[in-house]
């Protein structure tokens, strides 16, 4: 079964930072969406506000005029004279008109009108609005003089003697309508119920018909338009009393401006969010998860008994990896020292100091591989060693005073011996030499002997003097021979120095 690959704790935290940023996302574009569509409701609200200023200042003129025109009309007919008509400044002309809306009398009139006594209105756009029974209280929709075309509101009232009909050109409101706009910075349309601009703050938004689908009661905010090479957003604000719309053109460019800053901002939030993410994780790779993964490797070469100490050790970001790092530290160095430990228990015997026999046949067997002694023709000589009588002073004295006669023993034997040779204990009381770079086997039998007469000596004990003897063969490698018959062979010598009385040095070649 093959086994999953797990990702890097790195690469696990990257990935939930990339979702918690996915997440953070998600959050600044809703707020951004919030935040801009809020920004457009007060913008709008704010110029919602000033246009209703401009539905209130028509509002209140026309109720002006009117209040003239009924204290006009209250007058006795002899008063109704050219002078106090003058004094109705609202209006442009003041005309006296019969039931069958004839025209009987000019009470007030510019100089350039076109409308004499006898004329009729029956055909004029008026015609329709002065038949209708309506209130006092109401206006004419907005209309184009029928003398002049220009934008005029006709107020309608019924004395006594006949029909009084007043006309208030507007001409006096563009200026109020060019004041306007250059403070609030929205240019401002009159728009009558048929589509048509009567009247604009801008000459240059003077636009022949305005879409205007129907008539509100409510004010409303209509679809972006460009006009004049620049965007506007409508206002349509409706001027009920006079059957027009008020539209105020909310320049789009500075709205534009706030949402672009604002999406900006979003966007360098967002991006700067995303760097501080990279950057903690690639800190948090270096602080954290390269620790953790050189441990880890460290562990590894512990395993393998290659790590080699302090090189093996990042210097960590933090006290809690420092503690974990220094408790490894401690540990592998007691592990190597252990393992040395039972690498010399291995290769070392423990009561005499000799290598084991394990670590003496390796050895030896390495030695008689190396083909640069073959090369040299230099020969290698083996001594088996067998104490005499030892058992006897086991059994007699005791144990420990036979691991006393051992452990002298084996340091006389030492001490025969030069730096390269080797020796090693392979049984109880049995202990083998390998001598170096012999000439010949005379020069083996030279140091037998001399081993066997440093063994001779006496052993002194706290209890007595012990003597001992060892029985020693001794013989020469052949070239290209295996250990073991090497072995073979300097055991058979050594039995013979047995068989032969003991206490000497029998060579074979």
């Amino acid at each position: 079964m093959k086994q999953r690959r797990l990702p890097t704790l790195w690469q696990s935290n990257l990935l939930q930072d990339a979702h918690v940023l996915g997440l953070l996302f998600l959050l600044f574009a809703f707020s951004g969406l919030v935040a801009l569509n809020e920004l457009r409701s007060r913008y709008i609200k704010v110029y919602r506000a000033e246009a209703e200023k401009v539905e209130l200042t028509l509002s209140e003129k026309l109720q002006q005029a009117r209040a003239q025109l009924l204290l006009f009309s209250r007058l006795p007919q002899v008063q109704r004279s050219q002078q106090t008509a003058a004094l109705l400044i609202d209006f442009s002309e003041l005309y006296d008109l019969s039931p069958e809306l004839q025209l009987t009398r000019v009470i007030k009139s510019l100089s350039r009108s076109q409308v004499f006594p006898g004329f009729s209105l029956t055909k004029s756009p008026l015609a329709s609005y002065l038949r209708h029974e309506r209130g006092v209280n109401t206006y004419s929709p907005l209309l184009r003089g029928f003398e002049d075309s220009r934008a005029s509101i006709y107020i309608m009232l019924k004395a006594p003697d006949g029909i009084l009909l007043g006309r208030v050109n507007l001409e006096s409101l563009e200026v109020f309508l060019r004041q306007f706009s250059s403070t609030a910075q929205t240019p401002v349309l009159l728009v009558a119920t048929d589509g048509s601009v009567l009247l604009a703050s801008d000459p240059s938004l003077r636009v022949p018909a305005f879409p205007i689908r129907e008539t509100k009661r409510a004010q409303m905010v209509g679809e972006p338009l460009v006009l004049a090479g620049q965007r506007w957003i409508p206002i349509l604000t409706p001027a009920n009393s006079i059957g027009a719309t008020i539209v105020t053109l909310v320049p789009t460019r500075g709205l534009v401006n706030d949402q672009r800053a604002i999406v900006i901002l979003l966007l360098l939030a967002g991006g700067g969010s995303g760097i501080l993410v990279v950057l903690k994780s690639l800190r948090m790779r270096r602080d954290f998860c390269q620790p953790i993964a050189q441990l880890a490797n460290s562990m590894r070469r512990l395993e393998g008994g290659t790590i080699s100490g302090e090189s093996d050790f990042l210097v960590a970001g933090f006290s809690e990896l420092d503690t974990i790092q220094s408790a490894f530290h401690t540990m592998a160095q007691g592990i190597n020292e252990r393992e040395k430990q039972l690498r010399h228990r291995a290769s070392v015997d423990e009561l005499t100091g000799l290598l084991t026999r394990r670590e003496l046949l390796e050895q030896l067997q390495r030695l008689l591989s190396k083909a640069e002694r073959r090369r040299r023709n230099e020969s290698l000589a083996l001594l088996f060693c067998d104490l005499d009588r030892f058992k006897e002073i086991n059994d007699s004295l005791g144990h420990a005073t036979g691991d006393a006669v051992l452990r002298a023993v084996a340091q006389r034997l030492r001490s025969c011996l030069r730096a390269n040779d080797l020796g090693g204990r392979t049984g109880g009381d049995e202990m083998v030499v390998v001598l170096h770079s012999v000439p010949d086997l005379e020069s083996a039998m030279a140091v037998a002997k001399k081993i066997g007469l440093a063994i001779a000596q006496p052993i002194k004990t706290p209890v007595l003097d012990i003597g001992i003897t060892a029985s020693i063969g001794a013989t020469l490698a052949r070239p290209n021979e295996g250990m073991d018959d090497l072995m073979a062979r300097a055991d058979i010598a050594m039995y013979e120095a047995k068989q032969a009385g003991r206490n000497r040095v029998i060579p074979i070649r």
